[in-house]
């Protein structure tokens, strides 16, 4: 995210789709949107685990920017039994970012890159 901390370029729409390109780096509890800049309906249905990679993939298509500021000002919590762990269990956080790797790349570059992306759910499995 560093290149979004640089205000010359937080407006360019490829800068910010070849951040989304790689996987989802933005933690949604840490996301602040201008209401009256944003489309109607901004979040997906159909999607259980990345509604937020979604709205971020539609909003790089806008005019606008993405603002990163690179201080810890928050902390996340990650706790056993939640809906995450869950849906990386049984196969739906992998199946939903593959999918939203292909808005991206052809197909067999976006099998290789959910193929490493995936391992950093590995993490969150026992």
């Amino acid at each position: 995210l560093a290149p979004l901390s640089l205000g010359t370029i937080q407006g360019r729409k490829w800068i910010r789709r070849r951040i989304l390109s790689f996987g989802n780096p933005i933690c949604c509890p840490s996301v602040t949107y201008v209401k009256d800049n944003l489309p109607q309906r901004l979040f997906a249905e159909g999607l259980n685990t990345n509604l937020d990679w979604a709205a971020w993939e539609k909003l790089s298509r806008e005019d606008g920017r993405f603002v990163y500021i690179p201080e810890a000002l928050m902390a996340h919590r990650i706790y056993e039994d939640s809906v995450t762990g869950m849906l990386i269990q049984n196969g739906t956080r992998s199946r939903e970012d593959l999918k939203m790797l292909m808005r991206f790349w052809p197909g067999p570059f976006a099998k290789a890159i959910n193929a490493l992306y995936s391992k950093s759910q590995k993490s969150r499995l026992k």
